[in-house]
C-alpha cells in the first residue's frame, strides 16, 4: 500500500482476502449444499441479477477511480512543468532587466513578457481541485508571481532615461521586486520537487 490510499492491486488483494476469510464462515453457517440448491430453484435469476449488479457497481467504481487517478497525475505533471517554466521565465526577465544594455532591454523584456503570458495560460489550465491541499496554494501563488513579473516587465519597458535619477531609483526598486519574485518562485519549485 502506498501513502496516498489503495491502488487497484491493493483493492483486489483486499477483496480476495475477504472472500477467503468469509468462505468458511458461509460454509459452516449455511452449508454448501443449501447454497447450490438455493441457486437451482426459482430464485436463481434473482441471485444472478444481484451478483451481476454488484459486479457492475464494482467495475464502475474501479473506472471512476482510475479516471480520477490519471487526471490527478496529469495535473501534477502540468504543475511541475508550470513551476519550472515560471522559474525559468521570471529568472530570464530578471537577468535581462539587471544586465542587458539599455538599447536592447525593451526588446528582451517584451520577449519575456510574451513567454510569461504563455506560462500564465498553462498555469490557468491546471485544475487545482485535483491537487492536494499543500500543492494547490503554491500553484495559485505562482500564478500571482507571474502576474507580478508581467506588471514589473511593463514598468521596465516603460521606463525612460530622460530623468536619470528617478529612472535609476525606479529601476532598482523594480529589479529588487523582480528578484524577490524570482526567489519565491524558486522556493515554490523546490517545495514541489521535495
Amino acid at each position: 500500500m502506498r501513502g496516498r490510499g489503495f491502488t487497484t492491486v491493493d483493492w483486489t488483494i483486499l477483496v480476495f482476502a475477504f472472500a477467503l476469510a468469509i468462505a468458511p464462515v458461509l460454509h459452516i453457517a449455511f452449508g454448501l449444499p443449501k447454497l447450490f440448491s438455493a441457486l437451482s430453484d426459482q430464485a436463481a435469476p434473482g441471485w444472478v441479477q444481484a451478483i451481476g449488479s454488484i459486479g457492475a457497481i464494482g467495475i464502475a467504481i474501479y473506472l471512476s477511480h482510475d479516471g480520477e487517478r490519471s487526471a490527478r497525475s496529469r495535473a501534477y505533471s502540468a504543475t511541475m512543468q508550470f513551476a519550472n517554466m515560471a522559474v525559468e521565465r521570471i529568472g530570464g526577465l530578471y537577468v535581462v532587466t539587471d544586465s542587458s544594455p539599455e538599447a536592447f532591454r525593451a526588446l528582451y523584456v517584451e520577449r519575456f513578457c510574451v513567454e510569461l503570458e504563455e506560462v500564465q495560460l498553462i498555469g490557468r489550465q491546471i485544475d487545482v481541485g485535483l491537487l492536494d491541499e499543500m500543492v494547490s496554494p503554491l500553484v495559485l501563488e505562482l500564478r500571482v508571481l507571474i502576474s507580478r513579473a508581467m506588471a514589473l516587465s511593463t514598468k521596465v519597458s516603460a521606463a525612460r532615461v530622460e530623468h536619470v535619477h528617478r529612472w535609476q531609483e525606479e529601476m532598482s526598486t523594480t529589479k529588487l521586486m523582480l528578484k524577490n519574485t524570482w526567489d519565491r518562485a524558486k522556493e515554490i519549485l523546490e517545495t514541489l520537487k521535495g
